[in-house]
């Protein structure tokens, strides 16, 4: 949505995540205003959202939004092309945990938690695993390691002193909030 045009101007796509810090920088965008050639990638950067909410996204115009040529910062992480979700996550011993689904943000675009499904054969008698970033120890490639640990202190449920607002809105299976596994 842009408050200079008044109206939705666009649409998310992925993140542009910065693996070091699980941090998203921007975000891909599609959008009719930006012009039809598909071969140029249009990227919103993180800095220049002002509001981030259940809804979307607020800008202040389609200005804001930039061909990823042109964003000599973000261009090695445009070209790592990193995906947290589908990561594998493993326990620092190796004991495989499951996959990354999804994750939960705050105000600030900062990954708090890793949502995690866990392996085919766990999964019919266990639910998703909300691991804490703090419990993450290493990232590598599609692979994220994890205190031996983790699973114990893992939570059921997303803690309820998140906002939910900040669960991430773009996923396109998002796990039930906490008001809802509680039903």
């Amino acid at each position: 949505m842009s408050l200079h045009a008044g109206r939705p101007i666009g649409n998310l796509g992925k993140p542009i995540i910065i693996p070091s810090m699980l941090q998203i920088a921007g975000f891909y965008v599609d959008s009719p205003e930006l012009g039809k050639n598909k071969k140029i990638k249009y990227v919103l950067q993180a800095d220049a959202i002002r509001e981030l909410s259940k809804q979307g996204v607020v800008i202040d115009s389609v200005d804001d939004i930039s061909p990823s040529d042109d964003l000599l910062r973000l261009e090695e992480l445009i070209k790592l092309d990193f995906d947290l979700l589908n990561c594998i996550v493993k326990t620092k011993s190796g004991k495989k945990l499951g996959q990354v689904t999804d994750y939960v943000l705050d105000g600030f675009l900062m990954v708090r938690q890793i949502v995690v499904k866990p392996t085919l054969m766990k999964s019919f008698n266990s639910q998703p695993l909300y691991l804490p970033r703090t419990a993450i120890v290493e990232i590598k490639n599609e692979t994220i390691f994890v205190e031996d640990t983790a699973q114990k202190i893992a939570l059921n449920k997303m803690p309820a002193k998140m906002n939910p607002d900040f669960v991430n809105p773009f996923a396109k299976n998002r796990p039930a909030k906490a008001s809802e596994t509680a039903k």
